[in-house]
């Protein structure tokens, strides 16, 4: 039974020890190299600030998780009560302040949600220059634009009034909203559907298009997002289960440690 239990707590924590590392590789990444988070950020209207705290914040969290992991894997090697009590306690505490931020993400949800949208349409209206721009901003829009199929943050609409329709009058919406026959991978070289319909639909205000993207990419990216949250789901319940799993055989030990 006691060998069962270490090889138990050994599994678990082997698990959260890859997790933690997971962690720490992804925050390095976007902090060394990932130019497109951090432009995904900025059309969000997320300042730069918080994007370094968030990854800083990630990379800080694989860490802590990665020293629990071991802190357990010690606790079950040596039957050291102290490293298992304090296993115990800090996965404890771990589950609380997570249950504290999804019960506080559902409660202001709207809010958060809101303001996601906001921010994006602002960013769009204000910052976006047009296809052929060179600015981070610009090419991030022309992106998201063409990969989720999408125009604007919540409709094409979004560009009347903004800096492209002052600049670029009769445009009414840039190319990478409307529908494209090809795309080659720096976004600049397409082959559009029909431009001059494109334009024309967005100028009339039309619901839906053959060669206009009528959807906002704000809905698109929520959409992609639900159509794999069975994902995000199963990873988020294996991870509780792990936690739960660990104190549970964390306290078993302690227990097998009195007898």
């Amino acid at each position: 039974m006691g060998d069962a239990l270490k090889f138990a707590m050994f599994g678990v924590n082997f698990l959260f020890l890859a997790m933690g590392a997971t962690m720490m590789g992804v925050g390095i990444w976007m902090a060394v190299d990932d130019v497109d988070a951090r432009e995904a950020m900025a059309m969000a209207g997320v300042n730069e600030d918080l994007y370094w705290t968030s990854v800083y914040f990630m990379i800080a969290t694989g860490v802590f998780v990665f020293v629990v992991s071991f802190l357990g894997i010690w606790g079950a090697i040596s039957g050291a009560k102290w490293a298992l009590f304090g296993y115990i306690g800090v996965i404890g505490l771990a589950i609380i302040v997570q249950l504290n931020v999804i019960i506080l993400t559902a409660i202001f949800w709207d809010s958060i949600d809101a303001g996601v949208e906001s921010n994006m349409k602002t960013t769009l209206q204000t910052c976006y220059v047009n296809e052929d721009s060179k600015d981070e901003t610009s090419e991030s829009w022309d992106e998201m634009q063409t990969d989720f199929k999408c125009c604007g943050s919540t409709s094409y609409k979004d560009y009347n009034g903004s800096i492209y329709d002052i600049n670029n009058p009769g445009m009414i919406v840039p190319w990478t909203c409307c529908v494209m026959k090809s795309v080659k991978e720096d976004y600049k070289e397409v082959d559009v559907y029909d431009r001059t319909k494109c334009s024309s639909d967005a100028k009339e205000g039309v619901t839906s298009s053959v060669a206009l993207h009528v959807q906002g990419c704000y809905p698109a990216m929520k959409d992609h997002l639900s159509e794999h949250s069975a994902i995000l789901i199963a990873l988020t319940c294996t991870f509780a289960i792990l936690e739960i799993s660990g104190i549970v055989i964390a306290f078993l030990l302690v227990r097998k440690g009195h007898d």
